[in-house]
Formats: C-alpha cells, sequence, structure tokens
C-alpha cells in the first residue's frame, strides 16, 4: 500500500508541471527565510534596546483657565503648551493666558514657571501684538534645528500669520524678534518632478491617446479617462477607465503630467473644465489606482521603497493602503528618523483645521501604523511622543496620550551585548539588509501576475549576497543559506515563467473572445421579437454551438474555471428560455409551415437544374433544413410537455417534412446521376482529344531516344490521371485501355524509326571513311623518298 501511494504522489507531482514544483520550493525557502529573519530581528532588539510603537498611557493637562489647546512643543524634559483664552473685556494680556510649562516625568506633567518665555522684550511684543491686533489667536508651534517660532492669527483670515522667533542654545530659549513669519515655510509637497507632456507625446488615430514613456497609454476621451498599456489607437478599451464629465473635448483638452518612479509612473490628469486626478501606475501589476491625495502631496519612502502620501502608501511591488481619511488640502510638514534605521515618521497637517497626520513607516516589515490624527504633539528625547485631540469646548483639564516610540535622540545600546557579532555589525547594517531581505520575502509571495517577477527576486537576491559579508555568518542566523537558494530556483523559474505567461495571455485571450461570443448572443436574443421559427432555431443552434465551446474552455490550460462556470450559467439560461420559447412556438398550427415551404421550394430547384453545379447550393440548403428539424427534436426530447399527445404532434409534423425531405434528396440524387453521366461524356471526349493532341505534339518533338522516354512518361501521367478521374465509368475504361495501347505503340514505333536512322548513318559513315583510306594508300607510292605513310 504504502508502494501504491508513493507512486500516486509521484504522478501527482508530475502532473503538477515543472513550474509549479519550481513555485513550492520558491515559496519552502521564502518561509525558511521569513523564520530566520524573524529570529535575526528579535537577536537585534535584544541588543540593540529597540523600541516598539506603544501606547503607555493617558494622562491631562491641566490649565488655570479653560481654555482650547493649540499646540505643544517639548525641550529635553520640559514642554510649552499653548492655548487659546476666551479674553472677553480683559485690556491685558498676560503669558500665562496662553503658554504654560511643564515637566514631564514619569509619564506625569508637573507645572512649571513660565521661566523659558519670560523675556521682557518678548513680553512686550507679545502684548502689543493683542493691544493691535484683538481678534489675535495663538496658532501653531513651529521648530527647526535651532529655532523656534510661536506663531499667531492676528485676525479671522487663516493667513494673516505673525511669528515670535526664538533661538535654541544650550538648552534655553533667546528671543530674536518678532519679524520672522517669511521663515516658516512647509518643504517641497512632492520629492519628484511633475513633467508636462507635449506634443511629441501624443499618438494620433482612430482612438488618439498620449503616451507616457511608452510604457503606458492615457487619454481622456470618449466619455471617460482610459488607460490603455499597448500603443493601440484603433481600440478605446483599457485597463482601467473613469468617466469624465465633458464628452466632447478633444485630447488636446485635457492636461498630462507624470513623474518616472521606477516600477511605478505618478500620473497627474486635468479634464476639460475639470480638477486634477492623480493616479499611480505599476508597471510591474499593471494597476492603475486613483490616489487623489497624491494631487497635494508625495514623499519618497527610503531605499526608493515607493511613496507615502497624507492617508496611504504605494511600494514599488505592488503593495499599497489608504486609509480613511476624510481631509482635504493636507500638506506634508516634516519627516523625522529614528536612530535604529528602520523607522521613519511622516507628519501631514491641514492648517486650516489644525489637524496633524502621524504616519510611522517600518522599512522592514515596509508598513504604516495606523495613522494618529491630532490637534497637536510632541516628542521628547526619550521617544515619548505626546499628542492631544482638542476638546469641543474651553476645558481646564486637556487629555493627552502617551506613547513610546523608536524616535529618540539617541539609540540606547545594550552595553553588556559589546561581544555580540550582531553588535559588531551595527544596527543600521542589520536594518539595511533585513529590510532588503523583507522585500525578495514579499516579491516571492506576490502573485506570479507580477510582471518580471522573478527577474526582480533575482536582482534584489543576488545584491544582498554581494552586498553583505555577513549573510552566510551562523551566529547572525545564516540568512544567506535561502537567500542563495532562493536566487537559484528563481534563476530556474525565469525561463518557466514565461511559457506560463503564454499559456496565460492564450487562456484570457480564448476566453475574452467566448465571452464576446455570448455577448453578442444575449444583445441578439434580447433585440430580437420572435414572429417565426426560424428565428427561434438560429439562435438555438447558435447557442448550442457556443455552449460547446465553452464546455471546450475546460481543457485550456490557466482558464478561469470560474469565469467558465459564469458563462456556462449564462448561456445555460438562455438555452432554457429560448427552448421554452420553441416548444410554445411549435404548438401552434402553423409552427411548421415555413419549412414545408422551405421542402417545396427546394424540390423546385431539383427540377430545374441543368447542371451538376447547381446542385450545391440545394445540398447546403436540405443539410440545413435537416440540421433544423433535429434541433427541434433535441430540444423537445430534452424538455418534458405535460401533455404527450402534444410532443407526439409536434413530432408527427417534423417527420412529415423529414419525409418529403428524403424525397427531394432522392430526386436530387437521381438527377445528379443523370446529368453526372451526360457531362462526363463530353468532358471524357474532350479530355481524350486533348491527349490525342498531346502525343501528336510529344511525338513530334521526339528528336532522340531519351527525349521519346521522357515525354512517354509525361503521357503515361495524363493518362493515369485521366483513368483516376473517370474510373467510375467501365466503358470510359475499356477506351482508356485501347489508347494506352495505341500510344506504346506510337512511341515505341518513333524509337525505332530513331534507331534505324542513326544506324544508317553510321553505315554511311564508314563507307566514306573506307574510301578515304584507299585513295591514301593508292597515292602513297608517288611521295617523295623517305616520306612516311
Amino acid at each position: 500500500m504504502e508502494g501504491k501511494k508513493d507512486f500516486q504522489q509521484h504522478n501527482n507531482t508530475l502532473d503538477s508541471g515543472a513550474y509549479e514544483i519550481i513555485r513550492k520550493r520558491l515559496l519552502a525557502q521564502q518561509e525558511d527565510l521569513s523564520a530566520r529573519l524573524r529570529e535575526l530581528n528579535q537577536a537585534r532588539k535584544e541588543v540593540f534596546n529597540s523600541t516598539s510603537f506603544v501606547l503607555k498611557a493617558n494622562q491631562r493637562i491641566t490649565t488655570d483657565n479653560n481654555c482650547v489647546a493649540r499646540g505643544i512643543i517639548a525641550f529635553d524634559k520640559l514642554c510649552i503648551f499653548g492655548y487659546n483664552v476666551h479674553f472677553g473685556l480683559r485690556t491685558e494680556i498676560q503669558l500665562n493666558d496662553v503658554f504654560s510649562i511643564y515637566l514631564f516625568e514619569n509619564d506625569q506633567f508637573v507645572t512649571q514657571p513660565l521661566d523659558l518665555i519670560n523675556d521682557p522684550d518678548f513680553v512686550a511684543d507679545y502684548q502689543n501684538l493683542y493691544k493691535y491686533y484683538r481678534d489675535s489667536i495663538f496658532s501653531k508651534f513651529r521648530r527647526t534645528e535651532n529655532y523656534l517660532y510661536m506663531i499667531f492669527q492676528t485676525s479671522k483670515n487663516a493667513d494673516d500669520l505673525k511669528a515670535f522667533k526664538w533661538l535654541i542654545k544650550d538648552g534655553k530659549l533667546h528671543y530674536q524678534d518678532d519679524r520672522s513669519i517669511h521663515e516658516v515655510k512647509k518643504p517641497a509637497q512632492h520629492e519628484f518632478e511633475w513633467i508636462k507632456t507635449t506634443l511629441e507625446d501624443r499618438r494620433l488615430g482612430k482612438f488618439p491617446h498620449i503616451s507616457i514613456l511608452d510604457k503606458v497609454f492615457i487619454e481622456a476621451l470618449h466619455g471617460d479617462i482610459t488607460f490603455k498599456i499597448e500603443n493601440n489607437t484603433d481600440s478605446g478599451k483599457g485597463i482601467y477607465a473613469e468617466k469624465v464629465t465633458n464628452l466632447d473635448q478633444q485630447l488636446d483638452d485635457a492636461e498630462y503630467y507624470y513623474a518616472d518612479l521606477g516600477n511605478l509612473i505618478a500620473i497627474r490628469i486635468k479634464p476639460y473644465q475639470e480638477e486634477f486626478r492623480a493616479f499611480i501606475f505599476n508597471l510591474r501589476t499593471k494597476e492603475v489606482v486613483n490616489l487623489r491625495s497624491l494631487n497635494e502631496s508625495a514623499i519618497l519612502l527610503p531605499d526608493n521603497q515607493g511613496i507615502i502620501f497624507s492617508n496611504g502608501y504605494y511600494l514599488q511591488n505592488g503593495t499599497n493602503k489608504t486609509f480613511d481619511a476624510q481631509l482635504d488640502d493636507v500638506q506634508f510638514l516634516r519627516k523625522i528618523a529614528s536612530p535604529n534605521g528602520e523607522d521613519f515618521l511622516y507628519v501631514f497637517v491641514q492648517d486650516k483645521s489644525n489637524t496633524y497626520i502621524l504616519m510611522s513607516y517600518n522599512i522592514i516589515q515596509q508598513s504604516v501604523e495606523t495613522p494618529i490624527i491630532c490637534n497637536g504633539f510632541t516628542i521628547f528625547k526619550d521617544g515619548s511622543l505626546i499628542y492631544f485631540r482638542t476638546e469641543a469646548e474651553a476645558t481646564r483639564h486637556h487629555q493627552v496620550q502617551i506613547w513610546e516610540t523608536p524616535y529618540m535622540a539617541v539609540l540606547k545600546e545594550n552595553e553588556s551585548r559589546k561581544d555580540d557579532p550582531l553588535y559588531k555589525v551595527g544596527n543600521k547594517q542589520i536594518v539595511q539588509a533585513m529590510a532588503e531581505a523583507q522585500e525578495v520575502v514579499q516579491l516571492v509571495n506576490k502573485e506570479d501576475s507580477y510582471e518580471g517577477l522573478y527577474e526582480d527576486i533575482l536582482k534584489k537576491s543576488n545584491a544582498l549576497l554581494d552586498s553583505y559579508f555577513w549573510v552566510h555568518d551562523d551566529a547572525l542566523m545564516d540568512i544567506g543559506a535561502p537567500l542563495t537558494q532562493i536566487r537559484e530556483v528563481a534563476n530556474t523559474a525565469i525561463d518557466e515563467f514565461v511559457k506560463v505567461q503564454a499559456q496565460r495571455k492564450h487562456a484570457e485571450e480564448v476566453m475574452q473572445v467566448t465571452s464576446k461570443k455570448l455577448e453578442e448572443l444575449i444583445f441578439s436574443v434580447n433585440s430580437t421579437v420572435y414572429e417565426s421559427l426560424d428565428q427561434l432555431v438560429l439562435h438555438l443552434a447558435n447557442a448550442r454551438r457556443l455552449q460547446g465551446e465553452i464546455i471546450d474552455l475546460k481543457n485550456v490550460r490557466y482558464i478561469d474555471l470560474t469565469a467558465v462556470d459564469k458563462l456556462t450559467e449564462q448561456l445555460g439560461a438562455i438555452i432554457a428560455d429560448l427552448s421554452d420559447k420553441t416548444v410554445a412556438f411549435l404548438l401552434r398550427e402553423e409552427a411548421l409551415a415555413p419549412y414545408e415551404a422551405k421542402v417545396n421550394d427546394q424540390r423546385v430547384k431539383v427540377d430545374a437544374i441543368t447542371k451538376v453545379f447547381d446542385a450545391q447550393s440545394i445540398e447546403e440548403a436540405n443539410g440545413t433544413i435537416s440540421g433544423d428539424l433535429e434541433l427541434l427534436i433535441d430540444i423537445l426530447n430534452s424538455l418534458k410537455i405535460e401533455d404527450a399527445t402534444q410532443t407526439t404532434k409536434i413530432v408527427e409534423k417534423i417527420s412529415v417534412i423529414f419525409s418529403m425531405l428524403n424525397e427531394v434528396r432522392a430526386q436530387l440524387t437521381r438527377k445528379l446521376n443523370t446529368l453526372k453521366s451526360q457531362e462526363a461524356v463530353a468532358e471524357f471526349s474532350a479530355q481524350l482529344t486533348l491527349l490525342e493532341q498531346s502525343v501528336v505534339n510529344y511525338l513530334e518533338l521526339s528528336t532522340s531516344a531519351e527525349k521519346a522516354d521522357s515525354y512517354y512518361t509525361k503521357i503515361v501521367v495524363q493518362l493515369e490521371e485521366l483513368e483516376s478521374k473517370f474510373s467510375g465509368f467501365d466503358d470510359f475504361a475499356l477506351k482508356i485501355a485501347d489508347k494506352r495501347d495505341e500510344i506504346i505503340k506510337a512511341f515505341n514505333t518513333k524509337k525505332e524509326q530513331l534507331v534505324e536512322q542513326i544506324n544508317k548513318r553510321t553505315s554511311s559513315l564508314e563507307q566514306i571513311g573506307l574510301r578515304v583510306l584507299k585513295n591514301l594508300k593508292t597515292n602513297q607510292k608517288h611521295w617523295p623518298p623517305g616520306r612516311i605513310f
């Protein structure tokens, strides 16, 4: 039994195909690599005290007055909290009406005096602000490496701002001036350049489009924006489409911008009289995603892993995610890198509502933590992240959350592990290698519809093995072992994958053709008002034929069986509906009258034919009528009609028509036999005359025995063709036999004449030679002495 089981498993392995076997080997090595990476990451965290993104506590900051929180900023262990109080009719505004300072220690906030910012010049400028701008409110803090800006809004207009500038030096704040709002600028919102297409990028035709680097083709015509991956202007179909407002716009009415980002192409389109739309096209997965927030900002992720934007990210390998954020006009503010080299915090802000979006990206996991949305945040040197959300009503107690994060000022290393091999390699290099290895893992896990999948796996595996000397070190989990296997398997998979892709493309094309046929059939059925049985029979015949094609689809390798089942279900419903309508039609008294008329029409045509060629169309028509009647009988057999007498009645009617049709066929056969005999006699006579003329001509051309043999061979071939063509006629066979005897005698006689002529000429030449020799001998005695004959 075990031997039989092993034999069955062996057969199953062979049946699965070479590519499937390679794929399984690759997945097995990927699992091994993932397990080793987890072990390496755990060991790394123990050596370098890595910190995760974890909620530590919920606390409250208490202010002296009821106020609306606006901002918080950290300095060493202190933090400044900024807010707005309703002043009413008060004329003098104190510092503590807008700011308070706290010592952050043991996850607690302890109130401190305002000494950090109690500069006389600042207090004077601050009070003048409220004196001359009665509608002033505190807006936000902004910090650079060396300066802190306290920004106030001076009117109801959010763009009317004033900034108080402080120099950060030796852990203290040194007031500078109140005229530095021009220094408060946001960074570039896109870390790449948008390129506008030109006239040279146009591809004109029936369906014109814009070429983006000859990699993707776009147009905003005919009612929608369409993305195509083939430079085909004869078709308006593509891989992605979405509606536009103006249906009459021309190709040049829309504006097209793009940015080449490796596997990704960022695209912006402004249809006529519309706002910009933004998309990402992935060259590998051939996927298009609408990303509206890409219009506002997009920042490159480390190591060219992809891009991040205010509500999500998109990676080079096609992995992408968008979060449910309902904010518009969000801009990028800053990026904070952790000292461990693996975490990056991206901060986006909507100035209108003073809302911040914090997105923490890990280059090893290549994912973003759930975004934190808040109205103010700060990070202390130990990595503690403090953030708050502004309360709906002014309050004295402001709830804040405290998170432990990896964004500390300096990485805390485990000094007791300095002799560890991981410590010697260094945290950043290990992180970098793990990030690249994770890319390999994600590629292996990708669906193999990813174009160039195995080339990318091979390329990244090679780069890893060549770049890091320690990957084969057992102390560092020897991640090089599975990587080496992955490289070898990927190299083997490349050629097999090309074959699989070709088979999948063929399966897809066959499915598309069949689906189109079904769509056309459904449209034809739905748009037809059935007034005759012919219409129903035609549609039923087409449906049955298509049913056979759909069944054959299951034998096509890599076909989508679910889609095939769906087509089968749709077609089954169509056939059932047509069958019911056909039976209902057949129950009418006059239902089969058209077929009787067709048979009678064929009878008349049989009487009228004068030559065999005319019978071809009649035979085809008879075959069509017979097929239609057989189809009707098949339908009756496949359906259950409650009244059996009705079925019998229909079958009897069909039988009568079959009988009439058979009579017509017999009549046609008799007529054809007569016509064939008449036409054969005339044709045979003409062919025989042509043969005789050929014999005369070839005999005339036979000037040598060799030529006679050659021409004789040609005549024999013609004779055999004539014999084969008229083999069904005995009289013709006798005439052909007689003609063969005549031809043989004629050519034999010709060859005998040629031989006799040659013999006569030879004899004459011999006599002439002898006569010449005799004369020479007679004259020899008259030659001078010494002359030798």
